[in-house]
């Protein structure tokens, strides 16, 4: 995928999750999510809750 291309071809992504809540019609998550290219590393955080409205 190019939009993990980098300069010396490294790229490394981990995703760590809790999801508290995990229905049938909702879900919550909260996950930290690390980024390493060879260089330097970043890190970004996520909650992301859903609800199916059937």
């Amino acid at each position: 995928d190019s939009f993990y291309n980098t300069n010396n071809g490294i790229y490394d992504r981990l995703e760590i999750y809790w999801q508290p809540l995990q229905r049938k019609d909702m879900n919550f998550k909260l996950s930290s999510i690390h980024h390493y290219d060879g260089k330097g590393w970043s890190w970004q955080q996520l909650a992301s809750f859903s609800v199916s409205i059937k």
